[in-house]
């Protein structure tokens, strides 16, 4: 995916998505060349924050076990993309349309790009920016997503598009929180084994 092409759902957002929808990648691209490395950021500065400005802010993780924190949190990024996607196309019987799992994946993949980039915050050592940063980003990917929502699955009934945006939404809450507890319960699990060494 062009970084032109993101820059533009955030200018002209109706015309990026209409972009998108006619030069979107096949399925294991966009995931390999666009999820990857985009979910590689929150997980490697998670994985070395004791090196970093934010570990003020995380202070309360064992710093030998932050490494498999950041390896857990990428793989579980990973799966919820995916989840997200086959969620997204199942979601489309809502509005009564149809949608192919490439353009509900592409919808799951670009989306969380404001979240996964908030996470060069964590370098700055203000709590409060790295919040104000998060919030941002969760603004800007419910954006996209209410935007992309129509041109993903061709909506032309506004009553349509804002029913199936909101399961959507629901979804990647629902999704979001997942991703937190399974870090945090992974989290604790290394705690544990750590203490117990």
């Amino acid at each position: 995916m062009n970084p032109a092409t993101v820059v533009k759902l955030f200018v002209t957002p109706s015309k990026g998505w209409k972009e998108v929808v006619k030069k979107s990648p096949p399925v294991h691209q966009l995931f390999i060349f666009y999820v990857v490395p985009l979910a590689l950021i929150p997980s490697l500065i998670i994985g070395h924050a004791d090196q970093t400005p934010a570990w003020e802010i995380l202070k309360l993780l064992n710093p030998r076990s932050l490494p498999l924190v950041g390896a857990a949190l990428f793989v579980i990024q990973l799966i919820v993309v995916a989840m997200m996607a086959i969620v997204m196309r199942q979601l489309a019987d809502l509005a009564e349309t149809k949608v192919s799992f490439k353009s509900a994946f592409t919808l799951a993949a670009i989306c969380p790009t404001p979240l996964w980039l908030s996470a060069i915050a964590l370098l700055i050592p203000s709590s409060l920016l790295v919040i104000a940063a998060v919030c941002l980003a969760m603004m800007a990917s419910v954006g996209l997503m209410y935007y992309g929502v129509p041109e993903i699955y061709k909506l032309r009934n506004q009553g349509q598009s804002m029913l199936l945006f909101g399961g959507i939404l629901i979804a990647g809450v629902v999704a979001m929180g997942f991703l937190m507890v399974a870090t945090l319960v992974i989290w604790g699990s290394l705690q544990n084994l750590t203490i117990a060494s």
